[in-house]
């Protein structure tokens, strides 16, 4: 069986149509998800990209695997499993058409192909959908009859979000006016770094600064539809060669975005679930269509994959196969809680459950001015929006007590004397000039 790995960068799972969004910017996608596994709580434990995909192709938790932060000095455990690499062991043919590599070594590991389609660019962040699709498909037409992985990543999502000119219409009333002085919605995000820097660039429209928060989610609304739309090709494709007849294909996302309902604007920082819920749609040959509600996470993908093929998962993989939720033999919770963590922007910790999330600071200052420790009912407060702690500490206390002693016994596990976060600065952040400066990503 062939396995096909999508990845849609920077992708929220609530703006997609199979995930409840009422504004078209997936057809394509909702159309895959029609006949595919769905995870409808899929989250990440470590933000934003480079500590993600590292948990996703090495199965641990970013304590185990060392990467806790995003364009930090890090390296990764040498002693960390690595997915294309298994398989390249096990005679797959492999292939990546991706940039990450361009951040860090290790994401070039265990792949006879890498193919970079943004090697012209100066921001790779904006290689576009149609390049991606256009060179996956190149080599599939040459290998699709070998027994291969590939690994395939859309970027679109990510800022700068500059969609196709037509497409905004379908997101954005063209008698509003974006320009509008009047609306303050903009005013703090102009005041932070990677505010001031894009009010100089594509946020600006004909010599116009936009000030409409609505117009910018309409941009990033219209480049899921663009990317969508070369999906739609990609696909086409696999119905040409028959690929969705021997072929495992999953769809999912890094991370998410904050949009302009939290601080962070237009970027990923944070903990809120607009920033670590995903997508997860998985394709396998014979599997009924189905919708899993429970709580899962990234580095449960690897050894789901390894599970379905028949390889036998490295112990050293920290992440719960998904099998048994695919095939429908499970009908039970694999978590009770989930961990996540972010020290790019931020430097926070979270525990996620079905009913709250509680969110907690590793350092006083925060670019943003939040409270140390934030607390809410996702069941009455699904947007985060009203931190409860202050009324609600022994449920508080409880949650960070399990947090707690989660990290405490990952860092024992690890041979770690103390929370790494608790000695890391956010590359980014306060940064965030000069880290694009230098690095030219962000």
């Amino acid at each position: 069986m062939n396995v096909i790995l999508i990845a849609l960068d920077t992708l929220r799972a609530d703006h997609l149509g199979i995930y409840g969004y009422k504004k078209p910017t997936s057809p394509f996608i909702d159309k895959f998800g029609k006949n595919a596994v769905v995870f409808e709580n899929f989250f990440a434990p470590s933000i934003p990209t480079q500590p993600s995909y590292t948990t996703f192709f090495t199965g641990q938790f970013s304590l185990t695997h060392r990467i806790i932060t995003h364009g930090g000095k890090e390296k990764i455990n040498p002693e960390s499993p690595w997915l294309p690499e298994i398989l390249l062991k096990n005679d797959y043919l492999t292939c990546a058409v991706d940039n990450l590599a361009v951040m860090k070594n290790w994401f070039l590991r265990g792949y006879e192909f890498y193919i970079n389609p943004s090697i012209t660019i100066k921001y790779f962040q904006t290689v576009k959908a149609e390049d991606v699709t256009k060179r996956t498909i190149e080599w599939l037409e040459k290998y699709y009859k070998e027994k291969f992985l590939i690994f395939i990543h859309y970027w679109d999502p990510h800022t700068p979000y500059i969609p196709p000119e037509n497409l905004i219409k379908l997101f954005y009333p063209e008698n509003k006016n974006p320009f509008d002085k009047k609306d303050k919605r903009m005013d703090e995000f102009y005041k932070t770094p990677h505010g001031k820097s894009w009010s100089k660039t594509w946020l600006r429209k004909n010599g116009k600064l936009i000030r409409d928060p609505e117009y910018i989610e309409s941009l990033y609304d219209a480049e899921i539809r663009y990317m969508d739309t070369h999906l739609g090709k990609l696909f086409s494709f696999f119905e040409k060669k028959n690929l969705f007849e021997n072929s495992l294909i999953i769809i999912f996302s890094d991370h998410g975005e904050i949009m302009y309902h939290h601080p962070g604007f237009f970027d990923h920082h944070g903990l809120y679930d607009e920033n670590i819920h995903c997508p997860l749609l998985i394709h396998l040959p014979g599997v009924k269509p189905k919708r899993i509600k429970y709580l899962v996470q990234h580095c449960d993908i690897a050894p789901t994959i390894l599970e379905i093929l028949k390889l036998s998962v490295p112990e050293k993989m920290e992440g719960k196969s998904l099998y048994k939720y695919i095939t429908g033999e499970n009908n039970k919770p694999l978590y009770s809680a989930l961990y996540t963590q972010e020290c790019t922007y931020q430097v926070k910790w979270a525990i996620r459950t079905e009913r709250y999330k509680l969110i907690v600071s590793r350092r006083k200052y925060d670019i943003h001015r939040l409270p140390p420790i934030e607390l809410y009912d996702l069941k009455k407060d699904p947007y985060e929006q009203k931190n409860i702690y202050g009324e609600n500490k022994k449920i508080a206390e409880k949650l960070r007590n399990q947090l707690e002693k989660w990290i405490e016994k990952m860092l024992k596990k690890n041979k770690m004397k103390e929370d790494p976060l608790k000695k890391t600065i956010p590359p980014l952040g306060k940064n965030w000039k000069k880290f694009v400066s230098k690095f030219g990503y962000w």
